[in-house]
């Protein structure tokens, strides 16, 4: 008698037991080429771990120096996936952890002049120019999306259309080997140089988070 109500306790809880929903899946667009993971809480609640990277290097000539550029891309956020009407329409919310930064190094050729700001000077007298323009490390996110990964069926695709909040750009400009005879007025150009990149990127604090992907569920 015993052994057949343990079999019975065991039968009540399996069928009030509730399997994890789980999936993972790769995307990729404007935020990067990335991993995510999701797991279901509810029929219409899940959360969702994303990752993202990208780099790509690049030149640019500007006022004649030549800079060495390096766009980085790299995210890790957690996400809530709202489908209010329990199927594949969604929207989803939460934060990432933030490293999307572009950095450069440029110097212009040997025994030429170059222009910095709004000055001419020799290239050799002036020497590596280093910029980088950086963001928040913490960024707010907010979007919608079509796609369930722990909805019916194995294999899912995933849509986002969203806004990254990262901040007003924080630009950096500097001259480690600039000759100490034009220190002071290349100073005075490269804080200015600094105020009207700050200008021309300010529109990027608005990051346009366009993904696409597929998702498994386990």
């Amino acid at each position: 008698m015993r052994h057949i109500l343990t079999a019975i306790a065991l039968c009540i809880a399996a069928s009030h037991a509730q399997a994890i929903d789980f999936a993972v899946g790769v995307n990729g667009g404007t935020p990067g080429v990335g991993v995510n993971a999701t797991l279901g809480l509810t029929e219409t609640v899940n959360v969702r771990g994303v990752f993202n990277y990208f780099q790509y290097d690049f030149d640019e000539n500007e006022e004649g120096v030549d800079y060495e550029l390096d766009l980085d891309l790299n995210s890790l956020g957690a996400l809530i996936d709202w489908h209010p009407m329990g199927g594949g329409f969604r929207i989803s919310g939460g934060v990432f952890a933030n490293g999307n930064d572009i950095s450069g190094t440029g110097r212009g050729q040997s025994g030429s002049t170059v222009e910095f700001g709004d000055v001419i000077v020799a290239a050799d007298d002036l020497g590596t120019v280093n910029a980088s323009i950086d963001f928040d490390s913490v960024a707010p996110y907010l979007g919608i999306g079509w796609g369930n990964a722990v909805g019916d069926g194995r294999w899912a695709f995933l849509i986002d259309i969203g806004v990254f909040f990262q901040g007003s750009p924080d630009v950096a400009i500097s001259t480690p080997q600039v000759d100490p005879s034009i220190a002071a007025l290349i100073d005075a150009e490269r804080v200015r140089a600094e105020a009207e990149l700050e200008d021309e990127v300010d529109g990027l604090d608005l990051f346009p988070y366009l993904s696409v992907g597929f998702a498994f569920r386990l």
